[in-house]
């Protein structure tokens, strides 16, 4: 326990100051690692920045921490029916996000972990004009600004059997913001939950495997209001093909259900119209010597249908991320870029408007295209 207190005293500072807003609606990475290998990292033992990703990885660690920050911009926009022109959301396009993650050896076999990050973190606002059909007695139902800002401060323990680690551990979710507003009605609200998650890790000569599992959680935020965050599964296998050339395929499945509302006159049912969404992500890395190693990867994320809400659009997705990381001593520095492009989306519905609820009606038929750029730098630190 002793060598957990090195740790914490150069994070200090940061573990007490404010976060800066971001502004997307697609999952956030958790790590510069993550972002460097499009997420393809549960099942990976050696980097300080999986640990986000699969807490059970610290039967392969000892004690250290990462502090990282990510940049991200992205733009989003669509071409309604009857307009010639594509109109874009007006929310901030740039913002910034930090994320920590200490590990120490509590005994010859367990592992205590603590991460905080944001992992979700959705702002958009449409003007009143960008759907033509929202007008005159239905311009009330207009999805002028949507917001949701979630913290997760995570403890986690793990226990070493061997070759193979055991992870169990919290999620405490701190809905800070969040906004659902049309021109005539607004909510607005934050909340608090607990949820779980569960790991294991495993490693056989030059393979690896990892698995993970964190629950759905549902967060009320204001009277009548209850944001549901998605259930999230990850199973990862990581392989060495020679001594410089590293990879890792990972399959995750998460399941958004959106928000219940009916505080909100004439409001939405659900927040995104991701629904289940399927990802399949491929991470490498390549050394160079003197502690070098290049990274790079290649993801896609399938959208199951769902009736669809212009509050956060949700479409298909491909991303290809490159980065780097410079060991030096105890000492490594990492950072990465990641671009998501998100599949033009076409929305046409045949269902005519006729109630208080847009979702799934020619309401917002149109155009949607939408891309986003993350940018990270990290530094971390072993202590054994």
């Amino acid at each position: 326990m002793r060598r957990l207190w090195p740790a914490l005293v150069p994070l200090a500072p940061l573990l007490v100051s404010g976060v800066v807003h971001a502004a997307s609606y697609a999952p956030a990475p958790l790590s510069i690692l993550g972002i460097s290998e499009a997420g393809a990292v549960v099942a990976n033992t050696e980097s300080l920045g999986a640990l986000a990703y699969n807490p059970a990885n610290m039967a392969f660690h000892k004690s250290g921490y990462e502090v990282g920050v990510r940049g991200l911009y992205l733009n989003t926009s669509v071409r309604a029916p009857g307009l010639p022109y594509r109109t874009g959301a007006t929310a901030p396009h740039w913002a910034t996000m930090p994320d920590v993650f200490i590990n120490a050896e509590l005994t010859q076999h367990t592992r205590f972990g603590l991460a905080l990050n944001e992992p979700y973190d959705a702002s958009l606002a449409w003007p009143a004009t960008a759907f033509p059909a929202l007008t005159g007695a239905d311009a009330g139902l207009a999805p002028v600004y949507t917001e949701l800002q979630v913290y997760d401060a995570s403890p986690d323990f793990t226990y070493q059997i061997g070759d193979a680690g055991i992870n169990v551990g919290a999620n405490y979710y701190y809905a800070r913001s969040f906004a659902a507003n049309t021109p005539t009605a607004s909510v607005s609200g934050s909340g608090t939950r607990f949820g779980g998650n569960v790991g294991v890790a495993a490693r056989m000569g030059q393979i690896a495997f990892g698995a993970t599992y964190r629950s759905a959680v549902n967060i009320p935020v204001t009277a009548g209001t209850t944001v549901h965050l998605p259930w999230q599964m990850a199973v990862g296998l990581h392989g060495t093909a020679t001594k410089e050339l590293g990879f890792e395929f990972d399959f995750t499945r998460s399941g958004w259900s959106g928000f219940t509302s009916p505080a909100v006159p004439g409001g939405p049912t659900m927040l995104t119209s991701a629904g289940n969404m399927n990802s399949y992500r491929l991470g490498m890395h390549y050394g160079l010597g003197e502690g070098v190693a290049l990274r790079a990867g290649l993801g896609y994320s399938q959208v199951s249908a769902t009736p669809f809400s212009a509050r956060l659009p949700a479409a298909n997705q491909e991303i290809a991320s490159l980065g780097a990381t410079q060991r030096m001593g105890p000492w490594t520095l990492s950072a990465g870029y990641e671009y998501i492009h998100f599949n033009a989306r076409t929305v046409n519905s045949a269902t005519a408007l006729a109630g208080p609820v847009p979702n799934g009606t020619s309401a917002y038929n149109g155009s949607y295209r939408s891309a986003a750029q993350v940018f990270g730098l990290s530094f971390s630190r072993r202590f054994s």
